[in-house]
C-alpha cells in the first residue's frame, strides 16, 4: 500500500493561474547544442523552454523568503525589480530584487549552458537589516511542460547522491540540483498539497511529500544560503537520468565557465551587425536626445526565438508562422545579418508543401499545425526570394535549385485567388487588402524571375494577372463617400472587408500602409490619406473607450488604453515615405515608451512578439538611412508612375466575371485545357477559340467581342475527358 507521507494529497491540484505580466528579458545560447531559452518578468524566470521557445517546461521559478516564524516574502510579489543585461544585446541578465519592507536584497544571474540542455541560475541573498531569525530560503517551481500544467508526475528523488526535484511529463522531464545543500524538499499538487501553500501558512515547510502523479504539480525545496553563490541547474531530457545528468555536468562545469561561452558568441554577432548610431529629431520630447536604443535588444530577441534543432524556425506562441519569418527576415537583412535571414529563407523552401503553399501554423519541423493558408505567406515568400535575387545573395545554383518552389508558389497564387476564405487572418471570409498588396508584388517578382529563366509565356501571364488584380483593389475594397463629407471631411476610404463582384463594406482598414509599402500608391495618394484620417480617428475613439471603462468603478482590472504596437511602427515606416521623419521619429518614442525593457511581448504577454519587434527594428534602420525601405520598383514603375491597367476582364467557373467592360477582353481561366465555344451575337454567329497552357495549373483563352456586342455566351469542351460542359454561360457587355 502506498505510504500516505509519500504520495501528496489533493490530486490532480488546481491549475496554476498565470497572469500576464510585463516581459524584462528572454534569452537562450547561440550553440546549437544547448535548446533550452527562458523568459522573465518582475524580477524572477517566468517561462523556460525546451527544445525551444514555444514549448515551455517551466511557468514560473522564483525564492521564497521567510524568517521561520513570522515573515513571509515571495520574491515576484514583495521585492522591487531591476533587470540588466550582462552586456548590451547580450541575453544572459543579471535581476536584484530589494525587499519592499528593507530586511534583504535577492542578486541573480541567469543563463542558459551552451554546451548542454541546463538553465542555470545564480543567486545571493543578502539582508539588509538586523533580525530576530535568521533569514531562510526556499526554492519554488511550477512545471508546465507542453504548455499544459495537467497531468504531471512530480518526485524527490537523488543523482549522485545529491537531492534532485524531477517533474515528467511525456518524453521531456526536467531535473533541478543545486550546489547548496537542500534541507528539505518536498512535491504536491498546486493550490493543494503545493509548497507555497505551506510557507504561506507556517513561513517554513511542515509537509514533505515525494510523490505527485498525474496532475498540477509544484516543486519546492530549503536551500542553506551559506556564504557563496547559489546555483540551480535545470537539466532537461528525455528522462530523469539524462536530464540530471545535464544539470550535474554543468554544476561540475561552474557558472563562470558556462558564462564565458554564453557571452563571446552573442558579443561576436552584435559586432557584425550594422551600427545604430543616436538619432535625433526635432520631433523628439524635451530630454529626449536619441530614439532607436533597443534596436541590439530587438535583434536578440529574434535570434532567440530561433530552433536549433531547425535552423530558420523562429518559433513563437503555437508555433512557427510564415509570416512572422518574412518580417525577421526583413529586420534581419536591414540589420546586414544575412546569413540569419538565409537560414530563414531556406527553412521556408525546405518545408513548402507541394501545391506551393505554407500552413498559417506550422510545427517547428514544418509540418501543419494548422489547416488554413494565409495567401499573403506565400506571396511574402516569392518577395525573400525576389530581394535575395536582386541583392546578389543567392547563387546561381541555389537560384536554379528555387526558381521552381517559386513557381509552384506563384501557381498557387493565381490558381485560386483573390480566396476570401484564404486571404485573412481573422476567420473572416472577405478580402483582404493586405493580402492583395502583396499578392500583386510577389506576381511581378515572379515574373522577373521567369524571365531570367527563359520562360516568357509565364512572366507574361503573371503580370496580366498582377495587372488584374491592381486594377480590382479599387473596386472591391474601397468605399467612396465623397465628396469631402464626414467630419473629416473625406472622399472615400478602404475598407476591412470586400469581396470579388460586389461593393466593399466595414470600417476603414489599417491596410492600406500596404498600397503604400508594395508601392502600388503613392504616400500622398489621397485616397490613402482620407483613409488613414479614418483610421486614426477610430483609433482615438477606441482608445478614449478603453480610458472611460478603466475609470469606472468595478474595472479595476481593467488596463490603460496603449497603441497597438504593430500599427504604431507600421504608422511610422509610412510617415518616413511621406517625406515626415519626425513624425517617424514621435511615433518611435511613443513604441518605445510602451516597452520600457525593450521587450515586446505577444498576445500571451510571455515571449516577444515577432513582427513587432521585426518593424521596429526596420523602422530604426529606414530612420538611420534617413528614407523609407525600398519598395518592388516593379510596381512603382508599373503603377505608379506608368498606371497600367489589364485588358481583361477575368471568368472563372468559381468566380464569374458579372459585367464585361466594353473596352475589354473576356479572358476565361479553366482548370484544364478546352475548346471555348462562344458567340457574341446570339449564335448567329460561332467561334471556336482554344486554351492554352500558362504552364501555372491555369489554361486561359481571352475572347475579343466585336464592338457593340451586347453579351457574350460560350460553353466548351474538355479535352483530357472528351466531353461538353453542356450549359451555357452568358457574360453581359457594357453598363
Amino acid at each position: 500500500m502506498t505510504d500516505p507521507k509519500e504520495l501528496a494529497p489533493g490530486a490532480p491540484g488546481s491549475p496554476p493561474y498565470r497572469a500576464k505580466s510585463p516581459l524584462s528579458g528572454v534569452g537562450t545560447a547561440l550553440s546549437p547544442t544547448s535548446k533550452v531559452t527562458f523568459c522573465l518578468s518582475e524580477g524572477i524566470v517566468s517561462e523556460v523552454g525546451f527544445p525551444d521557445a514555444g514549448s515551455p517546461c517551466l511557468s514560473s521559478l522564483e525564492w521564497i523568503v521567510t524568517d521561520g516564524a513570522a515573515f513571509f516574502s515571495q520574491e515576484q510579489r514583495h521585492t522591487l525589480h531591476e533587470t540588466a543585461f550582462f552586456e548590451e544585446g547580450i541575453p544572459g541578465y543579471r535581476l536584484v530584487n530589494t525587499c519592499l519592507e528593507g530586511k534583504y536584497r535577492i542578486t541573480k544571474e541567469v543563463l542558459t549552458d551552451p554546451v548542454r540542455d541546463t538553465f542555470l541560475q545564480k543567486t545571493r541573498l543578502v539582508p539588509l537589516a538586523p533580525l530576530d531569525n535568521p533569514l531562510r530560503l526556499f526554492l519554488t517551481l511550477n512545471p508546465c511542460i507542453g504548455g499544459d500544467s495537467a497531468l504531471h508526475d512530480a518526485r524527490v528523488s537523488r543523482y549522485k547522491g545529491q537531492p534532485l526535484l524531477v517533474a515528467q511529463k511525456g518524453a521531456v522531464t526536467l531535473a533541478v540540483l543545486c550546489s547548496h545543500p537542500l534541507k528539505h524538499t518536498s512535491v504536491g499538487y498546486a493550490g493543494i498539497s503545493d509548497g507555497w501553500l505551506d510557507l504561506a501558512a507556517h513561513q517554513r515547510m511542515t509537509r514533505f511529500y515525494e510523490r505527485a502523479e498525474g496532475g498540477h504539480v509544484s516543486l519546492t525545496a530549503e536551500v542553506e544560503p551559506g556564504e557563496t553563490d547559489i546555483i540551480v541547474a535545470i537539466g532537461l531530457g528525455q528522462n530523469e537520468r539524462e536530464a540530471a545528468a545535464k544539470a550535474w555536468a554543468s554544476l561540475l562545469d561552474g557558472f563562470d565557465t558556462a558564462k564565458e561561452r554564453f557571452v563571446g558568441p552573442w558579443r561576436t554577432w552584435q559586432q557584425g551587425l550594422s551600427p545604430m548610431p543616436p538619432m535625433l529629431g526635432s520631433a523628439l520630447p524635451a530630454g529626449a536626445l536619441s530614439a532607436g536604443a533597443h534596436v541590439k535588444t530587438g535583434a536578440l530577441a529574434l535570434r532567440a526565438l530561433e530552433s536549433k534543432a531547425h535552423p530558420g524556425a523562429l518559433v513563437s506562441s503555437g508555433g512557427v508562422r510564415p509570416r512572422d519569418l518574412a518580417a525577421a527576415f526583413d529586420a534581419f537583412q536591414a540589420l546586414g545579418a544575412r546569413e540569419d535571414a538565409q537560414r530563414i529563407l531556406a527553412y521556408l523552401m525546405a518545408v513548402q508543401e507541394e501545391r506551393g503553399f505554407w500552413a498559417m501554423l506550422l510545427h517547428p519541423d514544418g509540418s501543419a499545425a494548422s489547416g488554413r493558408v494565409a495567401r499573403d505567406q506565400v506571396a511574402q515568400v516569392i518577395l525573400m526570394v525576389d530581394a535575395c535575387r536582386r541583392t546578389f545573395q543567392l547563387s546561381p545554383a541555389r537560384m536554379q535549385r528555387y526558381w521552381p518552389l517559386v513557381w509552384t508558389a506563384a501557381a498557387y497564387l493565381v490558381g485560386g485567388g483573390p480566396e476570401p476564405e484564404a486571404d485573412r487572418w481573422d476567420g473572416a471570409e472577405s478580402l483582404s487588402l493586405h493580402t492583395l498588396c502583396a499578392t500583386v508584388a510577389a506576381l511581378l517578382a515572379a515574373a522577373d524571375m521567369a524571365d531570367e529563366r527563359g520562360q516568357p509565356g509565364v512572366a507574361t501571364y503573371c503580370r496580366k494577372t498582377a495587372d488584374y488584380l491592381h486594377e480590382h483593389i479599387d473596386p472591391w475594397t474601397y468605399i467612396r463617400v465623397g465628396p469631402g463629407s464626414g467630419p473629416d471631411r473625406i472622399s472615400g476610404y478602404y475598407a476591412a472587408a470586400g469581396q470579388p463582384g460586389q461593393k466593399a463594406s466595414g470600417p476603414a482598414s489599417a491596410d492600406v500602409l500596404s498600397l503604400v509599402r508594395y508601392g502600388l500608391r503613392a504616400a500622398d495618394d489621397p485616397r490613402v490619406i482620407d483613409t488613414l484620417k479614418v483610421v486614426d480617428a477610430n483609433a482615438r475613439r477606441d482608445a478614449d473607450a478603453l480610458r472611460d471603462a478603466d475609470a469606472r468603478p468595478g474595472t479595476a482590472e481593467a488596463q490603460p488604453a496603449a497603441a497597438p504596437l504593430l500599427l504604431t511602427a507600421e504608422r511610422a515606416l509610412y510617415e518616413l515615405s511621406a517625406g515626415n521623419k519626425n513624425g517617424a521619429l514621435a511615433l518611435l518614442q511613443t513604441l518605445e515608451a510602451q516597452a520600457p525593457s525593450g521587450f515586446f511581448p505577444d498576445k500571451t504577454g510571455h515571449l516577444p512578439d515577432l513582427r513587432t519587434h521585426a518593424e521596429y527594428i526596420r523602422l530604426c534602420c529606414a530612420l538611420k538611412a534617413e528614407h523609407a525601405p525600398e519598395v518592388p520598383r516593379f510596381t512603382t514603375e508599373r503603377y505608379i508612375r506608368k498606371q497600367t491597367t489589364a485588358p481583361f476582364d477575368l471568368w472563372r467557373i468559381e468566380r464569374p466575371c458579372p459585367r464585361l467592360a466594353p473596352d475589354k477582353k473576356l479572358r476565361i481561366e479553366l482548370p484544364s485545357g478546352a475548346l471555348i465555344h462562344w458567340t457574341d451575337d446570339d449564335w448567329a454567329t460561332k467561334q471556336h477559340t482554344l486554351t492554352r497552357d500558362t504552364r501555372l495549373g491555369v489554361h486561359v483563352a481571352e475572347l475579343s467581342p466585336h464592338p457593340g456586342a451586347r453579351q457574350v455566351i460560350f460553353t466548351f469542351f474538355w479535352l483530357t475527358t472528351e466531353r461538353w460542359e453542356n450549359r451555357n454561360y452568358t457574360v453581359p457587355v457594357g453598363g
